[in-house]
């Protein structure tokens, strides 16, 4: 579903989803090497990751969701393994999209 530096090591990491039931994985990846994964549980269907980017600087990558039905957007604050806050900046039509 994305990638981006999420553990702020210089490297991609790969952002995964579930399509089945919505289940979230991080793998913190070391070159084409797995260093470890990490999972954040189910996020419901209407949800989608929308992109990767640093919202807050920090040099961590943020997953940035989109409620396909709502047009709501969320952004997870990561700080490696751990989503250090949740914030709700708002909605767009769902006629909208974010661009890569």
């Amino acid at each position: 579903a994305g990638v981006g530096d999420v553990n702020d090591d210089g490297m991609g990491d790969l952002v995964w989803r579930k399509t089945s039931n919505g289940e979230v994985a991080i793998w913190l990846m070391n070159g084409v090497t797995l260093s470890s994964a990490v999972f954040f549980g189910v996020v419901p269907q209407a949800w989608e990751i929308a992109s990767t980017s640093d919202v807050n600087g920090d040099g961590s990558a943020d997953l940035i969701w989109r409620n396909r039905q709502t047009g709501t957007v969320a952004v997870w604050m990561m700080n490696g393994r751990t989503v250090t806050s949740v914030g709700f900046p708002g909605s767009a039509s769902i006629n909208w999209e974010i661009q890569h």
